[in-house]
């Protein structure tokens, strides 16, 4: 792989190179059709040259397909899409019985992998089917063949999502001799899944419900551990500013562990990323990940996942005082968010704010010294 970036660039001029060719039909998109009914509404994500598209049109379905290239096309529905612009470009005026995904996953990164599921989603009628078929990570890319973007899938990091999203397998395959070019043979990928339901943002649980059980059972750090990274991901795939604070910066700082005697984790962000976070988490990018809401109090939004919960402290700039606010109860001082720090922990690293010890020595008392069943003694 010589290019480490989506290669929207490449596709644009290989499909110009290409576009008097009659290619054939995928072997991928024969195999489809036995799981699809006439007359039908199907989607065709980053068709590239129409083949399978035009194939599906033949067969009576109707027809709709995107790319990110201009083409006339008199036989069905296509318009121009870039996927990178991570636009609603998926708020067709349709429902969908099938949307079709060959070859796409893996020539994209995982944020808009994770777009793609998620959009499907929202585009398919309930029972509607998926059909996916991309690279795994049981093969290697042919560097003397490929010189574009390619990400080898993990078949169960892929299955985990879509169930998550509310689909369910129905059929998979992983094995060569599935689509061979030249001297490419790859081991792909096959995934039929159907939409069970659409996807929940929100908790059926009420927070307090959520507090009681963990408060009882205490920290996971195993769960906490994987929460707060996948947290991390996310907000910065979407250029969200979040740093540690309270009981998390406190066993970062002193532990370097979570607190065995904590009972969540604390982060804070910035009050102008707050309508941005809750369109995040309303679009389902938490949900792929299993994370869902289970409060917003407008000042604190509380996210929830394998028993574990993290709390985000939005912290708006008070211009009378010298200090950030969240809601009436928390205060941080000004010049200790203005250049935040930054602090190693879980192998990673975070932000949080500057002049740690002061920043904990004003929020507890003999911080320095675990105390037993107590995260801190306020």
């Amino acid at each position: 792989m010589k290019n480490s970036e989506y290669s929207k660039n490449y596709w644009i001029k290989f499909y110009e190179r290409n576009k008097n060719n009659n290619l054939k039909e995928s072997s991928f998109s024969k195999f489809v059709l036995n799981y699809i009914d006439k007359n039908k509404k199907i989607l065709d994500i980053c068709s590239g040259d129409l083949h399978d598209s035009l194939f599906f049109y033949y067969n009576d379905l109707n027809v709709f397909s995107f790319d990110i290239v201009d083409k006339k096309v008199d036989e069905f529905k296509y318009k121009k899409f870039d996927l990178n612009s991570l636009e609603d470009n998926f708020n067709y005026n349709e429902k969908f019985d099938y949307v079709y995904c060959r070859f796409v996953l893996h020539a994209i990164p995982e944020f808009l992998e994770n777009y793609v599921l998620i959009q499907s989603n929202k585009v398919l009628n309930d029972n509607g089917l998926l059909f996916i078929e991309t690279r795994s990570n049981k093969g290697v890319v042919n560097s003397n063949i490929d010189d574009h973007y390619r990400r080898l899938i993990d078949i169960n990091d892929l299955k985990n999502k879509l169930i998550n999203l509310n689909y369910e397998i129905l059929y998979e395959y992983e094995e060569k001799n599935l689509s061979k070019k030249n001297n490419d043979n790859p081991i792909l990928i096959r995934l039929i899944v159907k939409k069970i339901k659409n996807i929940i943002v929100d908790s059926n649980k009420s927070f307090r419900e959520v507090a009681i059980m963990v408060d009882k059972k205490r920290l996971n750090k195993k769960n906490s551990k994987f929460l707060l990274l996948d947290v991390k991901k996310i907000l910065n795939k979407y250029n969200v500013n979040f740093f540690l604070l309270y009981g998390t910066l406190l066993g970062a700082y002193r532990n370097k562990d979570f607190i065995e005697y904590d009972t969540d984790i604390d982060i804070g962000l910035f009050y102008e990323d707050f309508d941005k976070v809750k369109t995040i988490i309303n679009k389902g990018c938490f949900f792929i990940y299993n994370i869902i809401r289970i409060r917003d109090l407008g000042f604190v939004i509380s996210l929830y996942r394998d028993e574990t919960y993290i709390d985000f402290y939005y912290f708006k700039n008070n211009e009378k005082e010298d200090y950030y606010e969240c809601g009436k109860k928390f205060t941080i001082k000004k010049y200790q968010l203005n250049n935040l720090s930054k602090i190693k922990f879980l192998n990673e690293t975070f932000f949080t704010v500057n002049n740690i010890e002061e920043f904990l020595t004003e929020k507890y008392d003999n911080w320095k010294v675990p105390i037993k069943n107590k995260h801190a003694q306020k």
